[in-house]
């Protein structure tokens, strides 16, 4: 919640979004029915564009696994002009311990 606002004047935000690093995996789960336009953006420019109905999706997955370690951007278009958006960074070094 942003300081000084009470609970009922707060905004809801319609769209989580989950990254997985050790999947390197994005997972964006819309609460509400919205049309909007999704842009992953990073080091290898444009990964993902599409414009989303929820009426036909609950929620998209992306797959990174085959983008260059970097940062990320997510950015949310909705209809009526509203911008929703978050960065991530997608690491590469991947190291599996063992203890003996």
């Amino acid at each position: 919640m942003i300081e000084n606002q009470s609970k009922s004047s707060a905004i809801e935000v319609p769209i989580h979004v989950d990254f997985d690093q050790s999947n390197r995996s994005l997972r964006i789960d819309f609460k509400k029915s919205i049309d909007c336009t999704v842009i992953v953006s990073g080091v290898d420019g444009i990964v993902y564009q599409q414009s989303i109905s929820v009426k036909n999706y609950q929620s998209v997955r992306l797959d990174l696994k085959q983008y260059e370690e970097g940062d990320y951007e997510i950015v949310f278009y909705d209809t009526e002009g509203n911008v929703i958006d978050g960065s991530f960074y997608l690491n590469d070094n991947f190291k599996i311990y063992t203890h003996y």
